[in-house]
């Protein structure tokens, strides 16, 4: 990490002197060229997953203004919980550190995230680890959310929603910026953000460097988190070269565990963290996870006709860290066997069967790849996107034991398990978007996924696994829009979709005579029917949507050894609902913004008579709805925001005794910003959490019958100031 902030700094010295450069020796030309590139840039970057007002699929997106106007130090699920059908949650019970996002009742592991284009869902597991990337959110200049299938994406098939996030920036102008942010349970956020803006015409360099820190609110809940993020642009007359890079480090005190409903009545704060689920104490004060990675992108546009464009994406992601546990067999020690080790004969000739240990298990892996598009537009009212590409994911799965209470002749070096696995993937698609006569524009698209995954070791248990996976999968989707008016289309698309299972699905699922594991690939059919109109600066969009389920994997309610949720397969199921969302614009100062998403999530099957019973699917709430009164004048801004999610069942038994009560809960944050004469703008900004201080829970499983909750903390805040310093606005043309 030193290296990491050496190299930071002397990027940051460079941007700051160009800055001072580019501000003195602005030229009109420079002016002039600003609106071509402000307005190619952001479509270019994302062009091949994103999805415009005439496609005929649910979806909403955020502006830079929308993501600022959020962001206040916690990780992307928290910007993005009051979109639609959105339920976010925090390990640490104040959305810094580990969190997650569910669409529809869809965990993490079936939403599709690109950055810029490309893939940034874990090969493995499928699931995003926002806390990878900390402060992504203030190098985010946009954030498009599709829901159901949506259109095709780089990377595993959207099974419940896709975000494509942009973080290229269309900003010719330089600046340098800086904002402290500091809160309750000693968080804090230190980001420093600086541009060369554009040079000689061709160029523009920018930077970010971020630090943020928290106690959590869950005991020893703790965040230490650091990133950068380095962007540099080529803008040639008909050639554009985008190469970024990403490096995070974060430090966490484990919180997972969660607490059961005794706890949380009289200690919602407590964790078993360190304690050996409670038979360790005090608590071991290094149960932590640790973590890094890095990521590199190379992105290249050519505009070979007017009407042309061909499109080269390519990736390198680097991560490696452990996550640190002390263990005593509930105060018993742990079997020397349980360790492949031989048991300790003492000089006096007494063995020595068990020990106390720590555990570090390990994820080292490698992910590249490339991905290919060609454009092209104006044939006969015929859009067409075709593309290809190749990825590739190594890991490696291990664990040492860097202390022993007796360690006989086993060295801290030592691997009780050791395992790896290869996954690769080789996917074609082709977009055509037609438009045949005024008004009407008919869609099709066509995904082939080829997913080769094999992997083979010793488990943390020392069972030995080993797997192969090699499938095709087919994903059509077809609609069809039109235009009522110029503000006004209805629309609806049907889309198909298979998708493959993950590492903890095959590990950790029931196995057949001859070991394999029985899970099977899931597959959905997708119809969505819509209408969205337009009202000068309101709107209002309906959505209604049937996503129907053969052998779908579905959250038991379980996790797995390093926490994660475990998934079952369910022969029939459907989730069924209406979203409706909008903006009605009061007056020139005054507006109020909200959605609700009403569903019916269930999955069919059979008692022991044989007649059909349908139970509820776990982490799908039939309510979830967002209400936010918003207030903008001058540089105010202020919002208050309602969000309800109705009562969350932990397993798909549909009893009580394992469900999450409904919740309501009221923010709000304000902001002024101002710009004095020497160029400077300062801004103010405050974000209050849970006004009416519940007592509320976002998430849990169930381990042996037994529930364990995540609570959310209580009323909290955090505040700060910003400075932006930047060069002279360039005139418009």
């Amino acid at each position: 990490m030193l290296i990491m902030y050496k190299s930071s700094f002397l990027i940051f010295v460079f941007l700051l002197g160009t800055f001072v450069h580019a501000t003195a020796q602005r030229t009109d030309t420079a002016q002039a060229i600003e609106v071509d590139v402000a307005n190619e840039l952001p479509d270019v970057v994302i062009k091949e997953v994103a999805v415009y007002r005439q496609t005929p699929m649910a979806f909403e997106k955020l502006n830079l203004a929308d993501i600022q106007r959020n962001n206040h130090g916690q990780d992307i699920p928290l910007v993005l919980e009051n979109t639609v059908s959105a339920v976010a949650t925090s390990d640490a019970g104040n959305g810094i550190g580990y969190t997650g996002i569910r669409i529809r009742g869809v965990d993490a592991s079936r939403i599709n995230v690109t950055l810029n284009g490309i893939p940034y869902n874990d090969a493995e597991s499928q699931a995003v680890f926002w806390v990878n990337l900390p402060d992504l959110a203030s190098s985010t200049q946009s954030i498009q959310i599709q829901r159901g299938i949506g259109s095709t994406t780089i990377g595993g098939g959207a099974f419940g929603g896709s975000l494509a996030l942009r973080t290229t920036s269309d900003n010719t102008s330089p600046y340098v910026s800086i904002d402290n942010r500091f809160g309750s349970f000693n968080a804090r956020r230190h980001t420093v953000q600086a541009s060369t803006g554009l040079i000689a015409n061709r160029f523009i360099l920018e930077s970010r460097l971020s630090k943020i820190q928290s106690d959590g609110y869950v005991d020893r809940a703790s965040a230490d988190l650091q990133s950068l993020y380095v962007s540099g642009q080529y803008k040639g007359d008909k050639v554009r070269v985008w190469l970024n890079a990403f490096s995070g480090h974060e430090v966490t005190g484990q919180a997972w565990n969660g607490i059961d409903s005794a706890t949380l009545a009289d200690n919602r704060t407590y964790n078993s963290a360190g304690t050996d689920f409670g038979t360790f104490f005090p608590a071991y004060d290094n149960d932590v996870d640790d973590y890094r990675q890095d990521q590199f992108q190379g992105i290249f546009a050519w505009d070979i006709t007017e009407n042309a464009l061909l499109k080269v994406n390519t990736f390198y992601t680097r991560g490696k860290g452990f996550y640190e546990n002390y263990a005593s067999g509930y105060g018993f020690g742990i079997n020397f066997a349980d360790l492949g080790l031989d048991n300790i004969i003492t000089d006096g000739g007494d063995t020595i069967t068990s020990t106390h240990i720590v555990k570090r298990r390990w994820l080292d892996n490698d992910f590249y790849g490339f991905s290919t598009s060609y454009t092209h537009s104006g044939i006969k009212h015929l859009d067409l996107i075709a593309g290809g590409g190749y990825h590739r994911y190594s890991g490696r799965h291990f664990g040492t034991l860097p202390w022993m209470q007796y360690a006989g002749a086993a060295s801290p070096d030592y691997m009780y398990y050791d395992g790896s696995s290869v996954k690769s993937e080789v996917h074609g698609f082709a977009k055509v978007n037609y438009n045949p006569i005024d008004r009407l524009h008919l869609y099709g698209d066509l995904q082939l996924r080829q997913v080769n995954y094999e992997g083979s070791g010793i488990e943390d248990d020392r069972s030995s696994y080993a797997f192969e996976q090699n499938q095709l999968f087919v994903n059509p989707k077809a609609g069809i829009s039109y235009f009522l008016q110029d503000d006004h289309v209805v629309y609806a698309s049907y889309a198909y979709a298979g998708r493959e299972a993950t590492r903890a699905d095959l590990l950790f699922s029931t196995k057949d005579a001859n070991g394999n594991s029985t899970i099977r690939p899931e597959y959905m059919h997708d119809i969505e029917i819509g209408w969205r109109g337009t009202w000068g600066k309101s709107y209002l969009n309906v959505n209604g949507y049937l996503m129907r389920y053969k052998d779908q994997l579905v959250l038991s309610g379980a996790l797995d050894p390093v926490g994660n949720a475990l998934r079952i397969n369910v022969e029939d199921s459907d989730r069924m609902g209406i979203e409706i969302d909008g903006r009605y614009q009061v007056n020139s100062w005054l507006n109020i913004r909200g959605n609700v998403a009403l569903s019916n999530n269930r999955f069919i099957d059979s008692d022991s008579t044989g007649a059909t019973i349908t139970q509820p699917l776990a982490y799908s709430p039939n309510a979830v709805s967002s209400v936010i009164l918003g207030v903008e004048k001058g540089g105010f801004a202020f919002d208050l925001i309602n969000k309800y999610v109705g009562k969350q069942y932990l397993d798909n038994s549909g009893l009580d005794a394992v469900s999450i009560p409904s919740y309501f809960v009221c923010h709000a944050q304000a902001q002024y910003t101002t710009s004095l004469d020497c160029g400077l703008d300062l801004g103010f900004h405050l974000r209050v959490n849970n006004l009416t201080n519940t007592k509320y829970v976002s998430n849990g499983y169930v381990y042996a019958g037994f529930p364990s909750y995540y609570p959310q903390a209580t009323i909290n805040a955090m505040g700060g100031v910003s400075l932006r310093f930047a060069g002279k606005k360039k005139a418009t043309l």
